[in-house]
């Protein structure tokens, strides 16, 4: 049997070669899932979600911890971690985006099927989805055009956490909403998304 984190490397590396193939993500899910260990009770890699979204999204000063990236390493590097194919997809996306921001190409296709079929492994092992992946896959609706996929997401993600900021700014963008703009102004306006958007 090949060693999980060879699987996992081979198909980081050429992230933007393969993704062109139709079946790629399925195909990589599948070879993940073969070498993992899915356990429901084990959740590690759910709180290292909910760790990037406190951390990276919803502070006002956005710094992942030197504990939770010493989690994350050790997570990762760790083959017998329980639902490890979950943070192989994680990576695989984190990469995806870290050449899309030093190359300026995206696909955003590849971002929709990555963050649809993360959503979905979740959803199967836990019935619930991390607020971070909600987030990620909102961006990915919204960078492939899906304005009404996207729309969909983000009202089942409000309700679900309504005191996300993220969430909160994303829908007071699409709908333009006094309310939750007042909300935003009163409550978060120091926060690095709502200083990006220009909310005052």
């Amino acid at each position: 049997m090949k060693s999980l984190l060879t699987i996992l490397l081979f198909f980081i590396i050429p992230v933007i070669g393969f993704s062109q193939e139709p079946d790629y993500i399925a195909e990589l899910t599948k070879t993940l899932k073969s070498e993992s260990i899915i356990d429901s009770t084990d959740k590690q890699i759910y709180s290292l979600m909910d760790d990037f979204f406190n951390e990276n999204l919803q502070t006002n000063n956005p710094t992942l911890s030197e504990n939770t990236i010493k989690k994350f390493q050790s997570l990762l590097m760790n083959e017998k971690s329980k639902n490890h194919h979950l943070l192989g997809l994680f990576t695989i996306y984190q990469k995806h985006i870290s050449e899309s921001i030093e190359t300026g190409k995206t696909i955003p296709n590849l971002q929709v099927k990555l963050m649809e079929t993360l959503a979905n492994e979740y959803k199967a092992i836990y019935n619930s989805v991390p607020v971070l992946i909600y987030i990620y896959l909102i961006e990915a609706y919204n960078a492939s055009k899906q304005i009404d996929q996207a729309a969909l997401v983000l009202e089942e993600s409000r309700q679900l956490y309504p005191d996300a900021i993220p969430l909160k700014v994303y829908q007071y963008m699409s709908t333009k909403d006094e309310n939750l703009k007042e909300d935003i102004v009163q409550n978060h306006a120091d926060h690095w998304l709502v200083k990006r958007f220009n909310i005052n």
